[in-house]
């Protein structure tokens, strides 16, 4: 997010710089991977790719899944088809081979739809 709000100028620019400012507003804490949880995550997106698990050239959804997992959350709520496609046992076992607690992903509408009471 930063990335759009500082560094690159496109349409998204002015929504993740409101997103930026308003993180803390919103309830959110931001929070920064120590240097070897770059390398872990790197490695785990990698791997992801090589066995087919997500296209060729989806590195950083790999590394949202590595990054959620080294958080220490549960759960990634996302509309990102390319995630939302990964087989979940596959995806468990690496999440096991790689020591990282394993993230449910799941459609932020179902989610939403899971946590509503009923009437």
């Amino acid at each position: 997010m930063t990335y759009y709000a500082l560094v690159k100028q496109c349409a998204e620019t002015p929504l993740a710089l409101k997103a930026l400012q308003q993180m803390r507003a919103w309830g959110l804490t931001p929070f920064d991977l120590k240097s070897v949880g770059h390398g872990i995550t790197e490695q785990f997106s990698e791997k992801l790719m090589r066995l087919g698990l997500l296209p060729e050239g989806e590195f950083n959804d790999g590394l949202i899944l590595a990054e959620t997992a080294l958080a220490g959350i549960p759960a990634l709520a996302t509309s990102d088809a390319d995630l939302l496609d990964i087989e979940e046992i596959p995806l468990r076992v690496q999440f096991e081979a790689a020591d990282l607690l394993p993230v449910q992903i799941c459609h932020p509408k179902l989610l939403l739809k899971a946590m509503t009471p009923k009437r």
